[in-house]
């Protein structure tokens, strides 16, 4: 569809961080409907350009807000918009909120939770159940 052929050609896409955004939304919602749920979730975007790109909802209430990077090193600054979101905007706790990138570290900085893609599962348990940190 986007006549990537490599891994190499789609790390060099100049859409790279859409592409990946994209699949871990949608792995998200693969392995919710494998198990019989269906998700109820939503995106977020204000007039400002603050934005979320997913937030998983049970009734009115968020369960986690999740931002997706594709960076692979980990800098607490990146999460910023998310503690924004959580403190400002949404008056979640952080502990619901979850920084997916594709690094390899499992770390909570300033309250949020930053996992690898391959721990997102575990991350988000922890966030409906409003557990801080890693558990």
């Amino acid at each position: 569809m986007l006549g990537i052929e490599s891994p190499i050609e789609l790390r060099k896409y100049r859409k790279y961080g859409n592409v990946f955004e994209n699949a871990v939304v949608a792995e998200i919602g693969k392995r919710a409907y494998s198990t019989g749920r269906v998700p109820r979730w939503s995106f977020w975007r204000d007039s400002n350009g603050n934005e979320m790109d997913l937030l998983l909802e049970r009734g009115v209430d968020v369960d986690a807000a999740i931002e997706v990077k594709s960076t692979s090193s980990f800098s607490p600054s990146i999460s910023d918009g998310l503690a924004k979101f959580a403190d400002g905007i949404a008056h979640i706790g952080r502990e619901r909120c979850i920084l997916a990138y594709n690094g390899t570290e499992r770390v909570t900085s300033e309250g949020i939770r930053f996992s690898p893609v391959d721990d997102l599962d575990r991350a988000i348990e922890l966030a409906k159940a409003g557990t801080p940190g890693w558990g």
